[in-house]
């Protein structure tokens, strides 16, 4: 039998060397620390005395045959680390070259069966990370999305959240993976398996996992809050009807600045004249008609409604709308991107660009999250709201708690679907067509 042809190709692809003689094939490598090494099969039983070889080799006497060389004299022998480490590759060359021999396909084959078992069943991004599917039940608790309408930099936050999640469900996915990778090996490729599990499992230990952010990408309720210019007189520029006002309305009024979006500036003014000269009439039927009248307009009459129940000195328009996770932290980093630009508690002075659009169904009023106050919350919109960034004071997930004291829910307690309003981020689309 010709043993280098039947055996030497599998072994040349292995970069080791074969020269056959008459009754023995002599196979052999230089190791990764330059040793020279072969090894002598006898041809009777080739495949079963190669694996013996392999199963019997020793690293600690291997290592143990070079010291002794060392110290009588033979120059070049690396130190005691680098000598284990080289007899360890050895030991594993020669296992690698068993297995291919017995079995067709070498420990590489084997690595690449595994990387096409792994892409055809995951999916891989481009540097070789598997995502971990999002389970069923699986969420973002109210804790966590606290934090990440807190966060400084929320994507970060987001994606700080995953990875300690991934990293927690790390052995779970590695031993899911052995599963799956097991389940679809053929019989050939598992008898390689078996010859060397533990190189496999490292091997599948190279590849890192990851969760998604777009997996996560669940509707949440958010409070967006005004700042136009009131914010710098401790939002009392909207105590107009109330206990506190007057009649006149303040140039800095958060309703005022709705009105003028709305195109009802005009008509709030009178309204909120006439309803004061009412409330201050002398004559009892006058105070009487004060608490019956309506306003033809139902925009106008819903924000005198607003303004007459502020139960409170402070308070700004708040608006209740769901959105998508990631479309909040887009907002949230746009405001923060633009935070020197709108420092300025002067509403004209600030020069960030870019807007939202709020759907005109939106439950929106006035509401004072430091008091745990507020009013009815019930302005009727006339149409959506475009909303420039720069007039934002802050937008905040609803999760019951605020960093400014009282959140909507905790003041109101509402149900989920007060939160109606959606939210168009006409400042990521104005971005992607300018680009």
């Amino acid at each position: 039998m010709d043993y280098k042809e039947k055996y030497g190709e599998i072994a040349e692809d292995l970069q080791w060397c074969v020269r056959e003689y008459d009754n023995e094939v002599e196979i052999g490598m230089c190791s990764p620390a330059g040793e020279d090494f072969s090894i002598i099969v006898p041809k009777k039983d080739f495949v079963e005395d190669l694996a013996g070889q392999a199963d019997d080799f020793d690293v600690e006497k291997h290592v143990a045959g070079w010291l002794e060389a060392k110290a009588n004299g033979t120059s070049g022998v690396p130190g005691v680390v680098e000598l284990v480490d080289d007899a360890k590759n050895i030991q594993w060359m020669l296992s690698e070259l068993s297995a291919a021999v017995q079995n067709g396909m070498s420990f590489r084959d084997l690595e690449h069966e595994i990387d096409r078992i792994i892409d055809r069943i995951y999916h891989v991004s481009e540097d070789g990370c598997i995502r971990l599917d999002r389970m069923y039940g699986d969420e973002i608790g109210k804790d966590r999305l606290r934090d990440i309408s807190d966060a400084d930099s929320p994507m970060e936050c987001l994606y700080e959240m995953l990875n300690e999640w991934e990293s927690d469900n790390y052995i779970y996915s590695v031993g899911s993976l052995e599963d799956v990778i097991k389940d679809n090996l053929t019989n050939q490729a598992r008898a390689v398996w078996n010859r060397d599990e533990g190189h496999f499992l490292d091997y599948i230990n190279t590849y890192s996992f990851y969760y998604d952010p777009e997996d996560w990408n669940d509707d949440v309720n958010v409070n967006i809050m005004l700042d136009v210019g009131n914010a710098n007189y401790d939002f009392t520029c909207d105590n107009v009807l109330n206990y506190s006002g007057d009649g006149t309305v303040d140039e800095n009024s958060s309703i005022l600045w709705l009105a003028r979006q709305q195109g009802k500036e005009t008509e709030l003014r009178e309204a909120c004249v006439k309803r004061d000269a009412l409330v201050c009439a002398e004559s009892e039927v006058d105070r009487q008609t004060c608490t019956t009248i309506h306003f033809t307009d139902p925009f106008v009459d819903s924000c005198v409604q607003e303004l007459e129940n502020l139960s409170s000195s402070l308070g700004t328009i708040t608006f209740l709308v769901h959105m998508k996770l990631l479309d909040f932290i887009k907002l949230r980093e746009k405001m923060y991107a633009d935070a020197d630009a709108n420092r300025s508690v002067r509403l004209e002075d600030r020069t960030g660009e870019g807007s939202i659009t709020i759907s005109k169904n939106a439950m929106c009023g006035l509401f004072d999250a430091w008091g745990g106050g507020g009013s009815v919350l019930a302005i009727a919109l006339d149409k959506d709201v475009e909303l420039p960034v720069k007039c934002i004071w802050d937008a905040e997930i609803e999760t019951g708690k605020s960093r400014h004291g009282y959140s909507v829910d905790d003041v109101y307690g509402l149900i989920g679907s007060a939160w109606k309003g959606t939210v168009t981020l006409d400042f990521e689309q104005k971005e992607a067509k300018d680009a």
